[in-house]
């Protein structure tokens, strides 16, 4: 049995991620901006971008090795990049010094897409 009054207690208070989630719920719901992308692949997306942010890039390696983080296999998390890179959203580039490392790096698309996200934002949060 659920009690009806539980959700009750959240509505005074101003939650501006959950604003944001729900946001992005009902953009992905409405089917307007294609290019929301599934919300593990976006989860890996935000990893490889916020570690490229750092100027930390993520080696293909690490990125195998998420998969606690991801909740994924590494095999999973390997078909997440490809179908990212596929997407091009992200870059796969070799490093100049050492060729066996390579380095996942965001594409321009991947930098649209957290723009759109950020368009999504409640406006209190902006300023």
């Amino acid at each position: 049995m659920t009690d009806q009054q539980q959700g009750a207690t959240l509505a005074p208070v101003k939650l501006k991620y959950l604003d944001f989630l729900l946001a992005v719920h009902k953009a992905r719901q409405s089917h307007k901006k294609p290019l929301l992308i599934p919300p593990d692949e976006q989860r890996l997306l935000e990893i490889i971008a916020v570690r490229y942010a750092m100027h930390q890039p993520l080696s293909m390696m690490q990125a195998l090795e998420l998969r606690d983080e991801l909740f994924l296999s590494p095999s999973a998390v390997s078909r997440k990049i490809d179908k990212l890179r596929d997407a091009e959203l992200i870059h796969v580039v070799v490093d100049t010094v050492d060729r066996r490392m390579k380095f996942i790096e965001p594409a321009e698309k991947a930098l649209a897409h957290f723009e759109y996200l950020g368009t999504l934002m409640p406006a209190s949060t902006l300023g």
